[in-house]
């Protein structure tokens, strides 16, 4: 994983790749720092995170993050400051996280484990699809997943793919990847959740799952977990 650090004091570069390397023990982070917004877009590389401080010299984090964000949309952008009160700028950014530098040792780990659960999101998973055969699917691109007989019909963005597998097995596969079993027949990928009520679960795509009444207490909770997983800011 490759990481861009922006920050015109030395002192800061030290502290934060400190904190991102002790969240990171024992992985292969590549790390590299830039004094300036400019230095870091005239590098044209690109990064799966950058950590930017908002008060740099010369172009500031905000301006930086716009200009890099549409070279790379891809990218996940933190904000960093010793100033709170600028965090809500970094809404017009869309920044992942804005983390306190007075307080950078939780709030990094925070952010961190943040952004491994929406990396976690990219996973390609294979399934096997009848009469075709293996096939990699994006997790992040999974709508929903129903029982079709014996095998299950995966809705993603762009297909219906009916595969062997059974519910009890893609259940397992995809625990811990932002996906719930709202009923016997149907998993859901919470992130295409765009509301609900103790009978169904409308999906972003138009399409309505049925929550089982029993499951509906949990739904709530577990949607609502995630999404703060998930927050901006």
């Amino acid at each position: 994983m490759k990481i861009a650090v922006v920050d015109d004091e030395k002192q800061w570069h030290e502290i934060t790749v400190q904190n991102i390397f002790s969240f990171y023990i024992n992985q292969q982070v590549h790390v590299e720092t830039f004094e300036s917004g400019e230095l870091l877009l005239q590098c044209q590389k690109e990064y799966d995170l950058v950590l930017l401080d908002v008060e740099l010299k010369g172009m500031d984090g905000f301006e930086t993050a716009k200009i890099y964000q549409k070279r790379y949309p891809d990218c996940t952008i933190i904000m960093l400051s010793m100033h709170t009160e600028l965090s809500r700028r970094g809404y017009v950014v869309n920044a992942f996280r804005y983390i306190d530098k007075a307080c950078m040792a939780d709030e990094m780990a925070e952010a961190l484990s943040a952004f491994e659960k929406l990396r976690e999101r990219e996973r390609m998973i294979q399934v096997h699809q009848v009469g075709i055969g293996e096939i990699p699917l994006r997790l992040k691109d999974i709508i929903y997943i129903e029982t079709e007989k014996r095998n299950v019909k995966i809705h993603t963005r762009t297909q219906e793919c009916l595969c062997s597998e059974n519910m009890n097995y893609m259940e397992e596969m995809l625990a811990d990847s932002g996906f719930y079993r709202c009923h016997r027949s149907y998993i859901i990928n919470l992130d295409r959740v765009r509301s609900f009520d103790h009978a169904n679960i409308y999906l972003e795509t138009g399409d309505c799952v049925p929550v089982s009444i029993r499951k509906y207490t949990e739904l709530k909770h577990r949607y609502l977990e995630h999404r703060f997983e998930g927050a901006s800011g």
